[in-house]
């Protein structure tokens, strides 16, 4: 079997989260609200200051008060004060965003992670047969296919991601997850997806304190290659992960605005227009769904906000 078919088949998914364009910016926000409006451009279906009026709550460092952050190519409501970090592009876009005076407050949203291979058998498969000469050798396993295994692996996919792409860029810490509750959801890549799940969780972040957390995320694979009955393919992919953690004894006080905030996240039409007429139909997927994007981020805002109630 051809490297060359290796590489393609893993890539049929656009599952490309460690081999696109990556950047990193880290923006603290303005203590005055800014807006698309502020140049001149008329907001449009997908601005941030067509969602519904931002709710305010207080955690230890005061109260976090929504106010319209615009990106570039997208635009949000953030917590006056915090700091946002972005990478990637297009469907593989990704962001995160934390309270730099209370560093386990935070929000993130992956468009893709991976690809990964699905068993360290076949890994050690793969490697037997390319001679380790390749990016894709770097690549992590994720076994089995779930979101708690992503959240739990994110440390090796960050390494990951640092030596393939050579700069590193601060994937949200999730460490010790315990008391996990989780129930499947149905999203638009139900089609293409292995596991699709929210769940919520205790765990420890970025300063070892005490956490909660909610997340939901889409475990997709974008087909199969098998030598002597194990699968030596690195696609698997995790798409669409969102999640949003905050210290244990704040977070049913700081979850709807937190919430809030990420669920008012929208690409604007010219940056989702430039993803498709760049990418394959997974990818167009991908980046289509935000044409819907209120209707999905109101869905999870929704979603979120009766879950951590449960």
């Amino acid at each position: 079997m051809q490297i060359t078919h290796l590489l393609n088949l893993a890539k049929v998914l656009n599952i490309r989260g460690l081999a696109a364009d990556s950047y990193t910016a880290d923006v603290t926000l303005p203590s005055s609200p800014s807006s698309s409006s502020d140049s001149g451009s008329q907001p449009s279906s997908g601005d941030a200051s067509s969602v519904a009026p931002a709710p305010s709550s207080s955690s230890s460092s005061g109260t976090y008060t929504l106010e319209s952050y615009d990106g570039g190519n997208f635009t949000m409501q953030l917590p006056k004060g915090w700091t946002i970090e972005t990478g990637g592009a297009y469907a593989g876009f990704c962001f995160r965003a934390y309270d730099p005076q209370n560093l386990d407050a935070q929000i993130f949203f992956y468009g893709e992670l991976g690809p990964y291979f699905k068993s360290q058998e076949g890994k050690d498969g793969y490697l037997a047969m390319s001679g380790g000469n390749d990016y894709l050798s770097d690549l992590p396993v994720l076994k089995p296919g779930t979101l708690t295994a992503c959240l739990d692996g994110l440390d090796e996919y960050e390494a990951a991601y640092y030596t393939i792409m050579g700069s590193s860029y601060n994937f949200a810490d999730v460490h010790n997850l315990s008391n996990i509750v989780e129930q499947p959801v149905t999203t638009f890549l139900s089609p293409y997806a292995v596991s699709e799940s929210m769940l919520k969780a205790d765990l420890t972040s970025v300063t070892g304190a005490p956490c909660k957390g909610i997340f939901q995320g889409s475990i997709v694979d974008a087909g199969s290659y098998e030598i002597g009955g194990v699968d030596i393919t690195p696609s698997r992919g995790a798409m669409d992960l969102f999640g949003v953690i905050a210290p244990s004894d704040q977070f049913d006080s700081v979850a709807d605005t937190l919430i809030a905030s990420l669920g008012s996240f929208r690409f604007t039409e010219e940056y989702i227009q430039a993803g498709i007429d760049q990418t394959n139909q997974i990818g167009q997927s991908a980046l289509e769904y935000s044409r819907q994007n209120m209707e999905l981020m109101d869905r999870v805002m929704q979603d979120f906000s009766e879950y951590i109630r449960q």
